[in-house]
């Protein structure tokens, strides 16, 4: 099967949610305030943190340790041994969280009335992680269509029942939470049910082990991780801003959309990026293979976060009240920062099994993140703290980049990469600057078209888009 249509089979779903979510987003801006996104935005962020700490690092060892023990003809026995620790994880942690419910939101939001929203939260965000080690395994197969088929029933019943909770039953912010928790559950069910039939249950605690010895290093980065995407969050909260909590809430579903494209790319890359890495005992050679094959997915990523970061302007202005018009150029910066973290995807350390040193570099993320975020956030408010989580990113970002290359060089088409970039940050950082000094929308999307009209030229000229290509994507004969 060919790379298009593995892309297309892995972003359909994504695509059907980020339409759908802007279908809604009328509806759902009507109903629930830029305050209560706020309030659901740092539930999730709690939520996130305490399933993280569960995971103990596991999704990014399971995926490594996949490729070795399906070798050994394995990789039944090392999904079900560490979903096993999984399940025991969660369900101890949720009756301590059901107890201190009440306490913990007193804490966070000072009022004991949103537990159950923290409780439900918590729920949902615990179901799709463990939902998701189906789905690593489905793509480690290259099984696109089985991947396809459980994550669209995930979107498809998630949006539709939101709709019925929010617009219907009028339950408020935490109708969103209802509608992930039961169209989760419900897929994760049929997932259990359908790989029980395949593969019949082993478990090896040799083998969790092995898979925790990995991990364990990672444990910590996975919890700085979720802290420090959270950060900007975390601080608006500081200053009492729980609306720019809201925008920003607003403003990362556009981002998150780009981020779901980007992993739905990687995907694809991921297991060639690793079998390159195997495969070939000549790390130069395997450098020289690994550059060539991601210079594409490069300029696709960079691609869909521009398109995703521009339109939102049109997006918010014509589907939203004008308290979420502001985060537009959020999404702009956002989306920036989105695109950069496509060389955090790339499996060089924990090829060489150098977990501790990505764990260090989170560490150093989430303070870096935080003195640049507090200071721009206390000095411009919510662009602020897009703003310190956009510059922190670059910095902690070369920082990876550059630990990485010396575990496993790549190769990278240097010049190429440069001019997508640019072209990308030049044409947002104009955008908002014009937005911001009221620059006519005419101007505005002249610079758009502008912008995209040479970023597709970059393609035809680096031979990645070809008139072919356009006609067989067009025509669906991919």
């Amino acid at each position: 099967m060919s790379n298009i249509k593995h892309f297309f089979k892995y972003s359909f779903s994504s695509l059907i949610g980020g339409l759908g979510q802007f279908i809604v987003l009328p509806i759902f801006t009507k109903f629930i305030s830029a305050t209560d996104y706020g309030i659901l935005a740092l539930a999730q962020v709690f939520s996130g943190i305490i399933f993280g700490i569960i995971n103990f690092g596991l999704p990014i060892s399971y995926e490594r340790n996949f490729f070795e023990e399906k070798l050994n003809e394995k990789s039944a026995e090392l999904i079900y041994s560490i979903l096993t620790y999984i399940w025991v994880s969660f369900i101890f942690f949720s009756i301590i969280f059901f107890f201190s419910r009440n306490i913990v939101s007193f804490h966070l939001f000072g009022s004991k009335n949103y537990g159950l929203l923290l409780l439900f939260s918590y729920f949902a965000i615990g179901i799709s992680s463990i939902k998701n080690y189906y789905l690593i395994y489905f793509k480690n197969n290259l099984n696109s269509t089985s991947f396809l088929k459980y994550s669209i029933d995930d979107t498809v019943l998630t949006l539709l029942l939101s709709v019925f909770f929010v617009y219907y039953l009028r339950v408020g912010v935490i109708g969103l939470i209802y509608s992930q928790l039961i169209s989760g559950s419900a897929v994760l069910i049929f997932l259990t049910y359908n790989f029980l039939k395949i593969e019949s249950y082993k478990f090896d605690y040799k083998m969790l082990l092995k898979s925790m010895k990995i991990s364990l290093p990672l444990t910590p980065k996975i919890f700085v991780g979720i802290l420090g995407k959270s950060i900007d969050k975390i601080i608006l909260n500081i200053f009492n801003s729980t609306n720019g909590v809201g925008l920003i809430s607003i403003a990362n579903r556009f981002s998150n959309l780009s981020f779901t494209f980007l992993t739905s790319i990687e995907n694809i890359y991921s297991p060639k990026t690793y079998k390159l890495m195997f495969e070939n005992k000549d790390e130069k050679k395997g450098g020289i293979l690994i550059g060539i094959l991601l210079t594409p997915y490069i300029y696709i990523s960079v691609f869909i976060c521009m398109v995703i970061a521009f339109v939102s302007y049109e997006v918010l202005w014509m589907l939203t009240p004008n308290e979420f018009h502001p985060a537009a150029n959020l999404v702009v910066i956002l989306g920036m920062y989105t695109s950069i973290l496509f060389f955090g995807k790339i499996p060089q350390l924990m090829y060489k099994k150098k977990a501790y040193v990505i764990t260090i570099i989170s560490i150093m993320t989430v303070g870096i993140g935080f003195v640049f975020t507090y200071i721009l956030a206390y000095k411009f408010l919510i662009i602020g703290a897009a703003l310190g989580t956009f510059i922190s990113g670059i910095i902690t970002g070369c920082l990876y980049f550059f630990y990485s290359q010396k575990a496993y060089k790549i190769y990278w088409e240097t010049e190429k990469i440069i001019s997508f970039y640019f072209t990308f940050f030049l044409g947002g950082t104009i955008l908002i600057a014009g937005d911001l000094v009221g620059i006519s929308y005419h101007y505005l999307a002249a610079i758009k078209v502008l912008v995209f009209s040479v970023y597709i030229l970059l393609g035809f000229n680096y031979k990645i888009v070809s008139t072919n290509l356009l006609k067989k994507i067009i025509y669906g004969k991919f």
